[in-house]
């Protein structure tokens, strides 16, 4: 009852359910490989636009409009996280660009199919846990065959578990645990709020670690990333008040129809 789970529904969903799973492969490796090729500024900065993508793949997806003030609370978010980005590894490379991009806009659709998903999980029993299931159970068919077919990985992963096994496998079930829980709640916010706002808060989590950093590592006292930092501020408590607003009317609309329904 708890995780409604049925061989129909994955043959309901199943073309959005591999596709959202492939965009999460294509998110992590492009992010990953894309640091590789540039600084880790110039890739925060690039992750700092995923509002603008969501919103876009928001409107042809899920086919939900913004409010012009939230579009606008929304462009003022963006240009203050990528104004307080510090610039301490400033690389650039235009491959590492495109592969950044490929992962935000990745990233920004897997986010809106989710939702479109989950609008009607009562009736399909798309829940956040049943995505994680499915995204799992594609991941434990798929990646070890790829893990098996890149040598490299595959031997030195083989040496490092030989010498250090208990270390291996604490690693690997810390961080299985950490991707369950942040894909359990990142999935669960999406729902209970919107697309477009999961990726709002996921720059304030990039704000906060990288400026963090700055400011108490570094010491860095740049007037930009202050700046960055106010206007970011400035436009998350706008975004935050006026999608508030929008939340408390929609609601009593949909108790006015049920009232109007009931009676």
């Amino acid at each position: 009852a708890a995780v409604p789970l049925s061989v129909a529904q994955f043959k309901r969903h199943w073309k959005e359910i591999v596709v959202q799973y492939v965009l999460t492969v294509i998110v992590v490796v492009c992010n990953l490989y894309s640091l590789v090729f540039m600084g880790l500024s110039l890739n925060q900065i690039i992750k700092c636009t995923g509002p603008l993508p969501t919103a876009a793949f928001a409107f042809c997806i899920e086919r939900k409009s913004m409010p012009l003030r939230l579009l606008l609370a929304m462009l003022v978010v963006v240009s203050g996280a990528v104004l307080s980005v510090p610039y301490g590894q400033p690389e650039f490379s235009g491959v590492g660009c495109i592969l950044a991009l490929v992962a935000v806009c990745a990233g920004a659709a897997r986010t809106s199919l989710c939702a479109l998903l989950m609008r009607d999980e009562k009736e399909n029993g798309m829940t956040p846990i049943v995505l994680v299931w499915y995204t799992s159970l594609l991941a434990t068919c798929t990646l070890p065959l790829v893990w098996a077919l890149y040598a490299k990985e595959r031997d030195a992963s083989i040496t490092f578990m030989k010498r250090l096994p208990w270390v291996g496998v604490g690693c690997l079930l810390s961080v299985s645990f950490c991707a369950l829980l942040f894909n359990l709640v990142g999935l669960h916010f999406t729902r209970i709020t919107s697309s477009v706002t999961m990726a709002v808060v996921s720059i304030v989590k990039i704000v906060v670690v990288v400026n963090l950093a700055a400011l108490l590592i570094d010491h860095t006292q740049e007037l930009r990333i202050w700046m960055g930092i106010l206007v970011f501020c400035l436009g998350l408590t706008m975004y935050t008040w006026w999608a508030r607003l929008d939340w408390k009317r929609d609601k009593k609309a949909t108790q006015k129809v049920t009232e109007a329904d009931t009676t």
